[in-house]
């Protein structure tokens, strides 16, 4: 433990008037849950659908008048606008995946019929990104970035062209496409996750109509990624490095989909299935394939359930429950919907649905970032994630000014010694 053992309470303790005058009535942590949007609010507000991988950054989007604008939303400057294409009331622009840092965004943005692939600098210019073609079947083009590698200089995504939808890479030097894993017709592939020694993977249909893993590296070139658990894969989410996936998966004998992790070490594993339901997906992965969360398919018609969440050592579980019972928060009339985690499995980004007075209908939806690391009693102030006499002063503070927070042992409501000792236990057990 950094510097201190709390033994020297007891000395502090003779202090706590004149120690709370210089400590103040420091502030605490960020909440563990942060809801961004109005709370009962009878329009849809904002929805988030990426984090950095760093855990800093939540990107999604927000409606304004007849568009939609997209947005980065940090703990310490909130939620700012990316400026958009164009001038038009009615454009569309997603963002999808962002650097590790939060300082490049990728997505699309819609003008009319067609997205466009799209990135935002750190300044929240935007530039389109362009397709490779026109899509034969359909006549239209259009094209999506959904992951990139840590430093932004690299996407990666889906484009239209004379073979089909091919799963694409976008450089400075502009798209390429990868193809696909049909010998034959048009393609219908996507990439999704690039790692930091260029391999990309994503999911494509193979020439029974069969979506498969794939991974492109620039000498190989496409080619499926070899396993016989599963007759399909679909991917939903990649994790930040790019060398784990989730999604939803079909196998002989189960006409439902199973969540599933797939990582370059262990191949594809099925996932337990969330009590209580019929069918679900994986929607975000840590690195490592470590923290999966995922939804309930179909979406729930009541507030009952919520997204789930899912580590090795702790199984599936609820989380609205893991809310509640792990991380000693209540998100009232929210429910959860997992879209994205950062690299180390601690920030949840999703969609918070509203759900008045425990009503089967949402009202309202609205992005949230959720802290899943369980809270530490000892760490109070700032650096969070530390424990040192910046925590200790905090406490010193809390306990003079008779904080709730601050009463810590029976008998509860009265401020004494008990109360030091049983800081100084949590304080030198340390935190997670």
């Amino acid at each position: 433990m950094p510097g201190y053992r709390l033994s020297m309470l007891f000395s502090v303790y003779r202090c706590v008037a004149a120690l709370a005058a210089v400590a103040g009535s420091a502030i605490a942590g960020s909440p563990s849950l942060v809801i961004v949007g109005e709370n009962g609010a009878d329009t849809p507000h904002s929805f988030a659908y990426c984090v950095s991988g760093d855990g800093s950054t939540m990107g999604g989007f927000t409606r304004m008048g007849t568009g939609i604008r997209g947005f980065r939303w940090r703990a310490d400057s909130g939620l700012v606008l990316l400026d958009p294409v164009t001038a038009e009331p009615s454009e569309l622009d997603i963002p999808f995946a962002l650097s590790h840092d939060g300082s490049v965004v990728f997505g699309y943005s819609q003008i009319g019929v067609e997205p466009v692939a799209t990135r935002w600098d750190a300044s929240g210019s935007p530039q389109t990104l362009g397709t490779i073609g026109t899509d034969p079947l359909s006549g239209f083009s259009y094209s999506n970035a959904v992951g990139c590698s840590p430093d932004g200089s690299v996407a990666v995504g889906f484009s239209t062209s004379s073979s089909g939808k091919e799963a694409m890479r976008w450089t400075l030097d502009g798209l390429q496409g990868l193809g696909g894993l049909r010998t034959s017709g048009l393609q219908d592939a996507q990439a999704f996750a690039i790692d930091s020694a260029g391999v990309i993977r994503g999911h494509a249909k193979d020439d029974l109509n069969r979506l498969r893993l794939f991974r492109w590296a620039e000498n190989d070139g496409i080619e499926e990624i070899p396993q016989s658990l599963f007759t399909q894969q679909i991917v939903v989410d990649a994790s930040p490095d790019g060398r784990a996936l989730t999604g939803g998966a079909l196998r002989e004998g189960i006409t439902v989909g199973v969540p599933y992790v797939w990582t370059e070490s262990g191949g594809s594993v099925e996932l337990p299935m969330p009590a209580g339901s019929n069918a679900a997906f994986g929607y975000a992965v840590s690195d490592g394939g470590t923290v999966v969360a995922g939804r309930y398919e179909p979406a729930p018609t009541s507030p009952g359930t919520s997204g789930w969440l899912w580590t090795p050592q702790g199984g599936v579980v609820d989380l609205l429950d893991y809310c509640r019972d792990t991380l000693a928060i209540d998100p009232g009339d929210w429910v959860l919907y997992p879209e994205d985690i950062d690299a180390a499995g601690r920030f949840l980004v999703g969609v918070a649905s509203y759900h008045p007075d425990g009503s089967a209908i949402g009202l309202a939806e609205a992005a949230f970032i959720l802290d899943l690391r369980p809270p530490c009693t000892a760490d109070l102030a700032e650096p969070f994630g530390s424990l040192n006499v910046f925590d200790i002063l905090e406490y010193i503070a809390r306990y003079n000014l008779q904080d709730p927070s601050a009463d810590l042992a029976e008998p509860y409501g009265a401020f004494n010694i008990f109360d030091i000792l049983a800081y100084m236990d949590s304080y030198n057990a340390g935190c997670p």
